[in-house]
């Protein structure tokens, strides 16, 4: 398979604009070599890259399904990367030309020469790619991969062709749903195309891997240990890739770590990277029972954020006895999480566009499921298109369907400061929590005030700001040696207008409380998990889990 072949059909293709007329979730099947079935996708319609996707058996599929019927609003941040991440295809996307390495370039620029093609437009210049669960997308090297692309795009003329004059549906395509059966099919035979129909395999949730201790020496050791505390324990993946050996021409692959950290001390126990998880799954398990008899420790609970981390460690917790429990709030991980992403060079840009990859993904949600995200998440991707995150491609996008991003666009920022102020050269995140499950995170500058926190925590729980409050900046409740109490309350104590953030000498990891209503006596316990620096304007409510409580009963 020659370059020439992929840059002819990939030119012809491009001129169908096939993806105005076909959405991304109504795929067609068609047959590939050796009996395998692929499954085409048309990229365009939802705003993004223009270009093609091909879907190979019954794995390729199932990555496919598993994104189109992920819910973004259910899953935790860490199981959506990895739906993510466990895609499997082959793409041709229309690209920049800066998008493109110096190799491809030449062969596009030396292809257009050769056929007198001039390049011309937006994101004109095919690019192919390979998609390999847990490996980053590298460029097409095996002949098979070229001739199973060509294969689909070559299809994709014949279903422009037969789209002519017609609507999609007329065809059969339809979008493809956790319901769906059926697909048209483009069959090749005898030198052309026939119209048939394919069944799809059925939808499978993910297996998540679940290894089971085999060093019996090891658990018999640990199990001399004497059982205490409760531990916080995550599978995170690597969000820099990293190369298998020396091999230039292979993908590098991403990571993965399991972060286990204490949750009375934030004591985390040093486990390595595990390379190639999926495939070996026990490396990690030995690495962390390793890891268990070094610091001589066993816990006494231990507590996941997600179903994959509760399924690596089921079998260990089985067999030492030890409690295991799913919690959506586990401050000390968090912290541990964020240290870790810092190690590995996930700086605030990385982070942004992890949140704007995310807003695009949503934004290609099927219309039905569009009606259904919750006014606060509209709110919270307006306050990113505020802030520059977003492309303008994405954020026309967000415009077409939620209305224009307006300064006012959001609820969670509904407030403006009073006065211009000097920006801040430190920013703080800080988790507040009122009670298992219920926590809000707030970026707020170290300008500010214990006011102005005060006024975010109110904000991102929804409370009538009516009553007394304090901080106990010492972490005790109803302390008098480090305490800010609201104006006109704690007579000879510091008010909370008195003191900036940034003159309180916080540090990541540092924990404070905050009590409101001194009858009620609403306690919300308040963590700093990041300094950055970085220049902010007052807060801004980034992360919200789980319903804030009820602050008046209805008596009626």
């Amino acid at each position: 398979m020659t370059a020439d072949q992929l840059y002819e059909v990939s030119f012809e293709y491009k001129k169908t604009k096939l993806w105005k007329a076909m959405r991304e979730e109504e795929i067609f099947a068609i047959n590939l070599s050796g009996g395998r079935m692929g499954y085409v996708s048309i990229l365009g319609a939802s705003g993004g890259l223009c270009g093609l996707a091909l879907y190979i058996g019954e794995e390729g599929i199932g990555s496919f399904r598993r994104i189109l019927e992920a819910d973004p609003f259910s899953l935790s941040p860490n199981e959506l990367q990895e739906y993510l991440f466990m895609q499997e295809s082959l793409q041709c996307v229309y690209e920049t030309k800066d998008s493109l390495s110096p190799e491809e370039q030449e062969e596009v620029r030396h292809y257009a020469r050769f056929h007198g093609i001039r390049i011309s437009g937006k994101n004109a210049y095919p690019q192919f790619m390979k998609y390999t669960p847990y490996y980053c997308p590298w460029h097409l090297r095996e002949d098979q991969d070229k001739k199973d692309i060509v294969r689909a795009m070559s299809a994709a003329l014949e279903m422009a062709r037969l789209l002519e004059g017609r609507h999609s549906y007329e065809l059969g395509l339809q979008p493809v749903n956790a319901l769906t059966e059926e697909v048209p099919m483009l069959e090749w035979a005898d030198g052309k195309y026939e119209q048939k129909t394919a069944v799809l395999p059925k939808s499978r949730k993910p297996e998540w891997p679940a290894p089971k201790p085999s060093n019996d020496i090891a658990i018999a050791n640990i199990k001399r240990i004497k059982k205490s505390g409760t531990w916080e324990c995550g599978l995170v993946r690597c969000p820099r890739p990293v190369r298998d050996g020396k091999d230039r021409q292979k993908a590098p692959y991403f990571p993965l770590v399991l972060l286990a950290v204490d949750a009375s001390t934030d004591q985390i126990l040093p486990v390595d990277l595990a390379e190639h998880f999926e495939e070996k799954p026990q490396e990690l398990l030995e690495m962390f029972l390793d890891a268990l008899l070094q610091a001589k420790v066993c816990p006494k609970e231990i507590k996941v954020p997600d179903q994959r981390s509760y399924a690596f460690i089921k079998a260990f917790c089985e067999r030492m006895k030890v409690k295991l429990c799913i919690e959506e709030e586990l401050p000390a991980l968090e912290a541990a999480e964020c240290d870790f992403m810092e190690h590995f060079g996930l700086d605030e840009e990385d982070e942004m566009q992890v949140v704007a990859d995310t807003v695009r993904a949503i934004l290609e949600l099927e219309p039905e499921k569009l009606r259904e995200v919750p006014e606060e998440m509209v709110a919270q991707m307006k306050l990113m298109a505020e802030m520059g995150v977003l492309s303008r491609e994405t954020e026309e996008r967000l415009n077409e369907i939620f209305g224009p991003v307006t300064p006012k666009s959001s609820k969670i920022r509904e407030f403006e400061p009073k006065a211009k102020r000097a920006p801040s050269k430190e920013t703080y995140v800080i988790s507040v929590s009122i009670r298992t499950g219920c926590y809000r995170h707030i970026r707020i500058s170290g300008k500010e005030t214990l006011l102005t926190l005060h006024e975010a925590i109110q904000k991102a729980f929804g409370f009538d700001d009516d009553h007394a409050y304090v901080f106990f900046m010492d972490n005790v409740r109803w302390s008098r040696e480090d305490c800010y109490y609201a104006e006109g309350v704690g007579e000879g104590q510091p008010t909370v207008s008195q003191k900036r953030l940034d003159e309180l000498g916080l540090e990541k990891g540092m924990k404070f409380k905050y009590l409101f209503d001194f009858g009620d006596e609403w306690q919300f316990q308040c963590k700093v998990l990041r300094v950055l620096e970085k220049e902010t304007e007052r807060f801004d409510i980034i992360k919200t889990v789980g319903d804030a409580p009820v602050q008046y009963e209805d008596w009626d």
